[in-house]
C-alpha cells in the first residue's frame, strides 16, 4: 500500500511552506497528489515528493547526488553551514537562485499590466525602473545599494502600489538577499508607511 504525506510533511521534505506545497498539488507536480474528500486536505505519495526531492525537479532547492559508495542527498541548506555523512560537503550561495527572482518579478511585472492607465505615469517607465532593480538585484552580495535605494525611491514616487509588491518579494524568507539590501527594502517600506 502506498504511504501518503500530508502536506506538511511533505513541506517537510521539499523544503518548502505547505501552501508551496498546496500549489505543486493543485498544479499536478507531485504526482498521486489527492485531496481527501472528508477533510479537504491533500494526500500525497510518498514516492512522489521524494522524487521530487531527489531530481532537483524544483526551482526553489538545490540538490546534489554524491555516489561514492554511499549515496547522499542534501536539500535547501541556505542560511546553514553544516552537512552531515562521509563525503558531506556545504556550498553557501548568496542571492535570489536566477528561476526563483525571474518568478518573483514576473509577478510584479503582471501587477504592472493589471495596472489601470494613469496619465502621469507610462506603464513602460515604471516596468524599465523594475527591470533596472531586477538585474541589480541579481548580483547579490555584488548588487550596488545605492542603486537599488535610488530605484525603489523612484517606484515610491511614481508607483507605490508597485513598490509595495517589490518590498513584499525583497522581504519575503525566499528572497535570500543580502542584508544591506534587506535594510534597505525594509527603510523604503518605513518611509513609504509616512
Amino acid at each position: 500500500m502506498a504511504k501518503y504525506l500530508t502536506t506538511a510533511e511533505a513541506a517537510d521534505i521539499l523544503g518548502l511552506d505547505q501552501r508551496g506545497v498546496r500549489e505543486l498539488c493543485k498544479k499536478g507536480v507531485l504526482s498521486g497528489a489527492k485531496k481527501d474528500q472528508r477533510t479537504g486536505t491533500w494526500l500525497i505519495p510518498y514516492g512522489s515528493v521524494v522524487k521530487k526531492q531527489t531530481t532537483g525537479a524544483l526551482p526553489e532547492q538545490r540538490q546534489e547526488e554524491i555516489s561514492r559508495g554511499d549515496t547522499i542527498t542534501v536539500g535547501d541548506v541556505s542560511k546553514s553551514n553544516v552537512a552531515v555523512g562521509r563525503g558531506a560537503r556545504v556550498t553557501v550561495s548568496t542571492g535570489w537562485s536566477d528561476a526563483l527572482l525571474e518568478q518573483q518579478f514576473q509577478k510584479i511585472y503582471e501587477r504592472i499590466e493589471e495596472r489601470p492607465a494613469d496619465a502621469d505615469v507610462d506603464k513602460k517607465e515604471i516596468s524599465s525602473t523594475v527591470e533596472s532593480l531586477q538585474s541589480e538585484v541579481s548580483k547579490g552580495e555584488n548588487a550596488n545599494p545605492n542603486k537599488v535605494e535610488r530605484w525603489l525611491k523612484t517606484l515610491a514616487e511614481i508607483a507605490p502600489d508597485i513598490l509595495d509588491v517589490v518590498l513584499a518579494a525583497m522581504l519575503s524568507p525566499a528572497s535570500a538577499i543580502s542584508t544591506v539590501l534587506r535594510k534597505i527594502a525594509e527603510k523604503a517600506r518605513l518611509d513609504a508607511a509616512q
